[in-house]
Protein backbone atom coordinates (compact mmCIF):
# COMPACT_ATOMS: atom_id res chain seq x y z
CA UNK A 1 0.00 0.00 0.00
CA UNK A 2 2.88 2.34 0.97
CA UNK A 3 4.33 1.58 -2.05
CA UNK A 4 1.85 2.12 -4.54
CA UNK A 5 1.21 5.54 -2.92
CA UNK A 6 4.99 6.27 -3.29
CA UNK A 7 4.91 5.14 -6.97
CA UNK A 8 1.71 7.08 -7.65
CA UNK A 9 3.02 10.53 -5.74
CA UNK A 10 6.41 10.46 -8.12
CA UNK A 11 4.04 9.80 -11.06
CA UNK A 12 2.34 12.76 -10.72
CA UNK A 13 6.07 14.24 -9.99
CA UNK A 14 7.59 13.47 -12.92
CA UNK A 15 4.04 14.66 -14.86
CA UNK A 16 4.53 18.07 -13.42
CA UNK A 17 8.16 18.58 -13.66
CA UNK A 18 7.56 17.32 -17.62
CA UNK A 19 5.02 20.10 -18.31
CA UNK A 20 6.78 22.19 -16.10
CA UNK A 21 9.93 22.25 -17.63
CA UNK A 22 8.61 22.42 -21.81
CA UNK A 23 6.57 25.55 -19.94
CA UNK A 24 9.96 26.81 -18.75
CA UNK A 25 11.83 26.09 -22.17
CA UNK A 26 9.53 27.78 -24.25
CA UNK A 27 9.20 30.94 -22.33
CA UNK A 28 12.80 31.36 -21.94
CA UNK A 29 13.01 31.01 -25.17
CA UNK A 30 10.39 34.14 -26.28
CA UNK A 31 12.06 36.23 -23.96
CA UNK A 32 13.41 39.00 -25.64
CA UNK A 33 17.25 39.30 -25.72
CA UNK A 34 19.17 42.29 -26.06
CA UNK A 35 23.28 43.22 -27.13
CA UNK A 36 25.55 40.17 -28.34
CA UNK A 37 23.20 37.34 -27.41
CA UNK A 38 21.20 36.95 -31.05
CA UNK A 39 18.27 38.03 -32.23
CA UNK A 40 14.82 36.41 -32.71
CA UNK A 41 13.74 33.38 -30.64
CA UNK A 42 15.33 30.31 -31.14
CA UNK A 43 12.51 27.67 -29.36
CA UNK A 44 13.89 24.36 -28.04
CA UNK A 45 14.91 21.34 -30.42
CA UNK A 46 13.54 18.03 -30.24
CA UNK A 47 16.25 16.76 -28.89
CA UNK A 48 16.06 19.46 -25.82
CA UNK A 49 12.13 18.51 -24.96
CA UNK A 50 12.94 14.53 -25.33
CA UNK A 51 13.81 14.27 -21.55
CA UNK A 52 10.56 16.05 -20.52
CA UNK A 53 8.03 14.25 -22.62
CA UNK A 54 10.10 11.02 -21.60
CA UNK A 55 9.50 11.90 -17.99
CA UNK A 56 5.94 12.87 -18.90
CA UNK A 57 5.64 9.18 -20.71
CA UNK A 58 7.43 7.86 -17.88
CA UNK A 59 4.83 8.95 -15.61
CA UNK A 60 1.79 8.18 -17.56
CA UNK A 61 2.65 5.12 -17.90
CA UNK A 62 3.37 4.67 -14.26
CA UNK A 63 0.08 6.21 -13.33
CA UNK A 64 -2.11 4.05 -15.31
CA UNK A 65 -0.05 0.91 -13.99
CA UNK A 66 -0.48 1.77 -10.60
CA UNK A 67 -4.65 3.03 -10.81
CA UNK A 68 -4.92 -0.64 -13.02
CA UNK A 69 -3.24 -2.66 -9.71
CA UNK A 70 -5.40 -0.37 -7.35
CA UNK A 71 -8.56 -1.27 -9.61
CA UNK A 72 -7.97 -4.85 -9.70
CA UNK A 73 -6.79 -5.51 -5.80
CA UNK A 74 -10.43 -3.62 -5.49
CA UNK A 75 -12.21 -5.84 -7.45
CA UNK A 76 -10.65 -9.15 -6.14
CA UNK A 77 -11.09 -8.21 -2.72
CA UNK A 78 -14.85 -7.31 -3.45
CA UNK A 79 -15.18 -10.86 -5.11
CA UNK A 80 -13.57 -12.61 -2.08
CA UNK A 81 -15.78 -10.41 0.39
CA UNK A 82 -18.96 -11.27 -1.84
CA UNK A 83 -17.98 -14.96 -1.52
CA UNK A 84 -17.76 -15.42 1.78
CA UNK A 85 -20.57 -13.76 2.36
CA UNK A 86 -22.35 -16.46 0.41
CA UNK A 87 -20.25 -19.36 2.08
CA UNK A 88 -19.56 -18.63 5.70
CA UNK A 89 -17.86 -21.58 6.68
Amino acid sequence: MRNEKLVLVLSLFLIFVGFTAILFGYWEALQPKTGPVGNGATLPTFLQILPSILAIVTGILNLAHIVYRRRKAYFNNKDNQENKDQNPS
